[in-house]
């Protein structure tokens, strides 16, 4: 069984136990009345925990409007987060210096009643920056974001993580006030830096607020890959457009806070320039930020191509005049050779016939060669028939001659 103490003292009292004279007070007015009555009191908040004096709980008062002031501490106390955080951030916004006054003094001590329960999770901080998140009211924010960084420490750094992952458009604002949270900012925007499940956009900010914060290896050799995520690594894998969008935002990001912060002045860059390679992307990155202008340099380029194209044009009138000289010439020559191998045509023509008429004498030469070689063969049987006639003639004659005799 839980009670109350006024209910516990009221159990007491019915069991015959003598307990100290006192008044439940549900009201401010009804806490003065019972201070009019007692003199000197304490008042007491009615709340089920431990440690009420240290959480200022209890408060000794020597008059009515001090109990008055007290009651309504105490009732503040009781009453639920969101049912005062309205009106608590519509003081903040007002012109008076005495509502503006109120609004941080009940903030102030709401706060540390929650800080003073260990047990109990954070809930103003986080719905004051909701509502400065959801709500235009610029100077209320302000304010409000001016408070917490008065007070610090881990439960607004992490109240200002949470409401930067649950509103992808949150204030910059947000973002600015880890500038001004000293030792907690560092380590929550690397968490929110190398978590892959946070938002691209929240994490080239967190990249940005870092460079700012302190020149840290990682961020500096994000600001260094420019090159490569950016346009020139597309282009040398065949895109036309960023290689790789998320990456180079946190790049430029991280440039621009070492930059905003100073780290990356001229006698740091200088340093960086002269440790970089020769020609490589780091060091053109250092010269552009040095001042190296490339648009003369480009300008110069540009007319030394025009040149060069200028040249190459007259070459190629050039050429094409030769060419067409040449293919006239090609033109002549074909005719002529045409009409050589029409005359060819006509020559081979009268050779074929020459050529066949010569094989005609040589079937004649040859008939007249065996002619005549017949005709020598009949010769000389004739001149053996001759001279066997004359010797036959001669024998006759020789025997006719002695028969004579």
């Amino acid at each position: 069984m839980k009670l109350l103490e006024y209910q516990a003292k009221q159990r007491f009292a019915e069991a015959g136990i003598a307990v100290p004279e006192g008044r439940l007070a549900r009201t401010p007015d009804e806490a003065a009345a019972a201070a009019e009555q007692l003199g000197r009191i304490a008042v007491k908040a009615q709340v089920p925990i431990g440690g009420r004096g240290k959480a200022g709980g209890i408060a000794v008062v020597d008059t009515p409007e001090d109990a008055r002031r007290e009651a309504a501490r105490a009732i503040f106390r009781r009453m639920p987060t969101v049912v005062i955080k309205d009106e608590l951030a519509q003081l903040l916004s007002s012109d008076y210096p005495d509502d503006i006054a109120m609004a941080l003094t009940l903030l102030l001590e709401r706060i540390h009643d929650e800080n003073a329960q260990n047990e109990r999770e954070p809930e103003m901080i986080p719905v004051l920056l909701e509502h400065a998140q959801l709500h235009s009211d610029q100077r209320a924010s302000l304010r409000i974001l001016a408070l917490l960084l008065l007070l610090g420490g881990r439960a607004v750094a992490d109240s200002l993580e949470h409401v930067l992952y649950d509103f992808p458009n949150h204030s910059r604002n947000f973002l600015y006030a880890f500038l001004l949270l000293g030792e907690f900012s560092e380590e929550t925007l690397l968490e929110m830096l190398y978590d892959p499940d946070a938002p691209p956009l929240l994490r080239a900010e967190t990249a940005g607020i870092l460079g700012i914060i302190t020149p840290r290896m990682d961020i500096s050799e994000y600001a260094k890959m420019l090159a490569e995520y950016g346009m020139w690594a597309g282009h040398s894998q065949g895109y036309t457009d960023v290689l790789q969008v998320d990456h180079l935002n946190i790049a430029l990001r991280a440039l621009g806070g070492l930059l905003a912060g100073g780290h990356w002045n001229a006698a740091e860059l200088q340093q960086l320039r002269m440790q970089s390679k020769e020609n490589s992307s780091e060091r053109e990155l250092y010269d552009i930020l040095l001042g190296w202008r490339y648009g003369p340099h480009i300008v110069s380029l540009e007319r030394e191509i025009e040149r060069e194209r200028q040249e190459h044009k007259n070459h190629v009138t050039i050429f094409s005049a030769e060419i067409l000289t040449l293919r006239t010439a090609n033109h002549e020559l074909e005719e002529e050779l045409q009409g050589l191998h029409h005359e060819h045509g006509k020559r081979g023509r009268e050779l074929e016939e020459a050529t066949q008429s010569a094989g005609k004498l040589s079937d004649s030469l040859e008939h007249a060669a065996q002619d005549r070689q017949a005709l020598r063969i009949e010769i000389e049987q004739l001149i053996e028939a001759r001279d066997y006639l004359a010797a036959r003639n001669a024998y006759l004659e020789q025997v006719i001659s002695e028969m004579q005799e």
